[in-house]
């Protein structure tokens, strides 16, 4: 079996997926997960079916552990770079091979290594980097993680990292950013993967912080290209 495959038709049980473009529903484990740029799937079941919902799409899928942990956040290796690797460049199977196995030890964390590593506020960071598409507040982030609000907010602000809410929507905004840029989803999807309930609501926030709305932006991007 292949260590890694760029083809989607490769896709077999104990492969880890990290979606570079476009979009796809993972039918497995009796639910559909929709998965979009950044988004990774760990394959466990011998029995499942992917379905492609953006007209392209482009995929790396590396042959993992299916015993193993992963973060769920593909963004902490630099998608460009993992693109670049697999799709632009010509490079050897040899080297090929040596950076599917970086990726997948950057990404492979044990139960213990995940509690003993990370310090509480980078837990609580990672958290709401995996979760921009629920409704996050900070009474929800003081259940996950059984603190006091008082303590939450002197945790952000011993760190250096402002309001708890103002860290949540600065993220929100990256991510959305980044996806109308480098990305082919529609803004609908895109409102729905950083948390927002309707278009209105998202192009409100969205043009409060970059002066544009979501459509503007979009449009320059087109222009440009």
């Amino acid at each position: 079996m292949k260590s890694f495959s760029t083809d989607i038709k490769d896709l077999s049980t104990g492969h880890l997926l990290i979606l570079l473009e476009g979009e796809l529903v993972i039918m497995c484990e009796g639910e559909n997960r929709a998965r979009s740029v950044g988004d990774l799937e760990l394959i466990k079941e011998n029995q499942f079916e992917c379905k492609q919902v953006s007209e392209s799409h482009k995929v790396l899928m590396i042959q993992a552990n299916s015993d193993a942990l992963y973060i769920e956040e593909a963004d902490e290796l630099s998608l460009a770079l993992i693109y670049e690797d697999f799709f632009l460049q010509q490079k050897s199977q040899s080297y090929l091979e040596k950076s599917a196995q970086y990726i997948l030890e950057r990404l492979t964390l044990s139960s213990d290594q995940t509690q003993s590593s990370l310090s509480i506020i980078e837990q609580i960071t990672q958290y709401i980097q995996n979760n921009l598409d629920d409704k996050l507040s900070i009474e929800v982030i003081c259940e996950e993680f059984e603190l006091n609000k008082t303590k939450l907010i002197k945790l952000f602000k011993d760190n250096d990292l402002g309001s708890v809410m103002t860290y949540v929507k600065s993220l929100r905004f990256q991510k959305a950013k980044s996806l109308l840029e480098n990305s082919e989803q529609s803004i609908s999807l895109i409102a729905a993967s950083c948390g927002f309930v309707d278009c209105a609501s998202f192009s409100h926030f969205f043009k409060k912080h970059a002066d544009k709305s979501p459509s503007q932006i979009r449009k320059e991007r087109d222009w440009l290209m």
